[in-house]
């Protein structure tokens, strides 16, 4: 069996007061392209801290941009890692669809530093406090520091689809009274369940 490994490299770091150093992880030849996550994160860490009064607790925030990566992004507590699209933004072949979408997957990230880490759930049928919140927020954050992105409308647009769906008999409890097997927990994480807990701490 081979086993293919990767170097990433420490490409940008600084010291957001009175904490963490947020640092960025990217391959070498793509160093040139972490700007965007770099400013983004500095600023929602800024944000969140801001806005829930409460610290970030650690040290110190990774995000390293993986080439090979089956998420889009997974919140590890002080070290979020992301697919390469969802975290290097090129100036001159990146769309503005690419940027909001790296900016609001950042904020999802950042968010669960806090909701997901911070505070966790006692079992997968919570999971609304996690993803939810983390949803929530994201659009919120972008919103307030991030206007040019009209985020706003994204989520009105998202929220309307939501409620239209769940309106159907095939709609969710928000807390399953019974999720026990890989497949029940596997099937709460998509983007109806994420969405409806959204809308609902939007009310």
């Amino acid at each position: 069996m081979v086993t293919q490994m990767w170097t990433p490299h420490l490409t940008l770091s600084i010291e957001v007061e009175p904490s963490p150093v947020v640092s960025i992880y990217a391959v070498p030849e793509k160093v040139g392209q972490v700007h965007h996550a770099f400013e983004t994160t500095v600023k929602l860490l800024e944000f969140f801290q801001n806005y829930f009064e409460i610290q970030y607790p650690l040290k110190k925030l990774d995000l390293v941009a993986i080439p090979d990566f089956r998420a889009a992004a997974m919140e590890n507590w002080g070290l979020v890692t992301l697919q390469e699209e969802m975290l290097l933004y090129d100036s001159n072949t990146s769309s503005v669809a690419d940027r909001k979408l790296m900016t609001k997957i950042i904020a999802h990230e950042v968010a669960h530093q806090w909701f997901g880490n911070l505070v966790t759930m006692r079992w997968w049928n919570d999971l609304w406090l996690n993803e939810g919140f983390a949803t929530f927020m994201e659009y919120f954050s972008l919103e307030k520091i991030f206007k040019e992105l009209s985020s706003y409308e994204d989520f009105l647009d998202a929220r309307f689809k939501t409620m239209k769906r769940d309106s159907l008999n095939s709609t969710r409890l928000l807390s399953p009274p019974s999720v026990q097997t890989a497949e029940q927990i596997i099937g709460m994480f998509d983007s109806f369940y994420y969405l409806k807990i959204a809308c609902v701490g939007s009310v």
